[in-house]
């Protein structure tokens, strides 16, 4: 019993090696889970947009537009 708990403040070096790579594994995840959202984000605000833009009536006038210089070019 005394060598167990003589033991049992034995540090591994692998162990630590696995602790380090779970945790460098662990920031890269939440970073990549933080890229993830803010790209959700950004796609998400565009179409609030794009909608805020259809229910303005804008896209009739950006037609409208387009259709002008169309038609000034042709």
């Amino acid at each position: 019993m005394q060598l167990l708990s003589e033991g049992s403040n034995v540090k591994f070096p692998f162990l630590e090696l696995l602790h380090d790579l779970r945790r460098k594994a662990t920031l890269k995840f939440q970073a990549y889970i933080n890229s993830c959202s803010t790209i959700v984000n950004k796609y998400l605000k565009s179409l609030e947009e794009f909608h805020g833009l259809l229910n303005n009536g804008r896209i009739k006038g950006y037609h409208t537009s387009l259709d002008l210089l169309y038609g000034e070019y042709e």
